[in-house]
């Protein structure tokens, strides 16, 4: 966040800061972007293009139009950093991020995104596990066949023998 002065002024360093943080995030959409464009695998052919190359594309775009978004943002800056409470969430979220994708090649992607999709709702503070649990279960089994039938994208899956 930036900083501000006792006007409640946004600081140039600050909005230099955060200036370079969004061309740093736009310079990896379009490098990221690029490489999309490299020579596809013999699976995409096959799949008319509905394989790990066609979804990226999608994403990325995504990003870039949301980092321009960000764009007016930095002519009126911010003013003040977020209280300790929601800062401290932001870290288990990053941190149930990581352990989420520590966990999938391990686990597998149902697994993971199960035990993800209830970690997130449960650091926001919702307590009804009941239906957390069923909407993680739902969620989570619809990417996969999202990803699995129709985008033909495999996901990591379960390693250990039933």
């Amino acid at each position: 966040m930036a900083e501000t002065n006792r006007r409640g002024a946004v600081s140039r360093a600050s909005r230099a800061a955060e200036t370079a943080v969004i061309a740093a995030l736009f310079l990896l959409v379009i490098v990221f972007t690029i490489q999309t464009f490299e020579e596809i695998s013999a699976f995409a052919r096959a799949s008319q293009g509905k394989g790990p190359f066609f979804f990226p594309r999608f994403v990325l775009a995504v990003m870039a139009f949301l980092l321009l978004l960000l764009l007016p943002g930095l002519k009126h800056g911010s003013r003040e950093l977020p209280p300790l409470a929601p800062a401290l969430k932001m870290v288990a979220l990053m941190a149930a991020t990581a352990v989420y994708c520590a966990l999938m090649p391990v686990i597998g992607f149902l697994a993971a995104s199960v035990l993800f999709a209830v970690a997130v709702p449960l650091v926001l503070g919702r307590r009804d596990i009941g239906l957390l649990v069923a909407v993680a279960i739902s969620y989570s089994l619809a990417v996969w066949l999202l990803f699995e039938r129709v985008f033909l994208i495999l996901l990591p899956g379960f390693a250990w023998p039933l």
